[in-house]
């Protein structure tokens, strides 16, 4: 199993194999855990780590890649399970909030397999995986109501 979790500031990965209970895999990690923690940044929002999953023939769907809406910006990686036991998730470069927009804090996030879907209050941003720029912005209208979150 490989499980993924976050707080605002860190992310973990947990791996490892399961039988019966998922107990064995979280000792594992308790005298040594591992984390990758990012520089605090704005707090106005919850953390959300979101996957992206490929159709595999005779395997069916499976995560390919992870992006996480964290204090600072989103961390983006893929998600390379033949480096098991090790390390699955290979991080890409943080992409800080000043680059994609300068006055406004995320609500929420959704990922494509190409793409971040970043949502502010009143702003939809879709930001390509591949060179971190907001390729495309939709700005919703005076009469939407306050957006709460998004999901793909």
């Amino acid at each position: 199993y490989f499980i993924m979790a976050t707080t605002n500031i860190r992310i973990y990965q947990f791996i490892g194999t399961v039988t019966g209970s998922f107990e064995p895999i979280f000792q594992n990690y308790e005298r040594n855990p591992t984390f990758r923690e990012l520089p605090s940044g704005r707090t106005e929002h919850s953390s959300e780590v979101h996957f992206s999953y490929v159709n595999k023939p005779k395997i069916g769907l499976i995560a390919s890649s992870f992006a996480w809406l964290a204090g600072p910006g989103i961390m983006y990686g893929v998600l390379d399970f033949l480096k098991y036991p090790e390390k699955v998730a290979v991080n890409k470069p943080l992409i800080y909030w000043e680059t994609l927009n300068k006055s406004q804090v995320p609500i929420s996030m959704a990922l494509t397999p190409h793409h971040f879907l970043v949502l502010y209050p009143k702003e939809l941003q879709a930001v390509s995986t591949i060179t971190n720029e907001v390729v495309w912005v939709y700005t919703f209208p005076d009469y939407v109501n306050r957006l709460m979150g998004l999901s793909y």
